[in-house]
């Protein structure tokens, strides 16, 4: 929520506000999404994001140990967001102790880095060249978010999806509108 604040994405924000508040309560403390099937989509929201809206470049392509593939920004993008985890924040408020929260966000950082190396074992049985894939699909996927925090659609048309009816006029459009 506070990254869709921090984008001008006011109406997000309110999404995401609603998620918390319905999925707290009906949804018995988070356990459940029952806002979800009610029609109010999950909004995608990080730090990288909020960088990538005031205007950092993307910087080199990078693979992080356990956490995989990521840019320079979204790099410095995670280590903002696993800092701020609000998980972390209310543990070790409760707790009052500082490496509680750093503790709580090794953790939950540790089980989403099991659940990509799982993602990224899959892919590697059964791609040619790992490499090239992993960083392409990082890429097609971290686009199309971007795309959507600046207000724009998540999906990018692809040259390779094109019909191939489609005279080089029509093709140079369609890449054009793919950066």
């Amino acid at each position: 929520m506070v990254n869709n604040v921090l984008q001008l994405r006011f109406d997000a924000a309110a999404r995401t506000t609603t998620r918390f508040v319905l999925n707290s309560t009906v949804g018995i403390g988070g356990l459940f999404d029952v806002a979800g099937p009610n029609g109010i989509a999950q909004q995608s929201g990080d730090f990288g994001q909020t960088l990538f809206v005031w205007g950092v470049s993307e910087g080199p392509y990078v693979v992080w140990p356990y956490l995989g593939p990521s840019t320079g920004r979204d790099a410095v993008g995670s280590v903002v967001d696993m800092a701020a985890n609000p998980v972390g924040w209310l543990i070790g408020a409760q707790i009052a102790l500082a490496t509680t929260q750093v503790a709580v966000t090794a953790g939950t950082t540790s089980l989403d880095a099991v659940d990509r190396l799982g993602q990224l074992k899959t892919a590697e049985d059964a791609s040619i060249d790992f490499y090239s894939f992993i960083r392409s699909s990082y890429y097609q996927m971290r686009r199309a978010e971007l795309r959507e925090a600046i207000g724009l659609p998540s999906i990018v048309e692809s040259p390779a999806t094109s019909d191939i009816d489609d005279g080089p006029a029509d093709a140079t459009q369609s890449v054009a509108a793919a950066r």
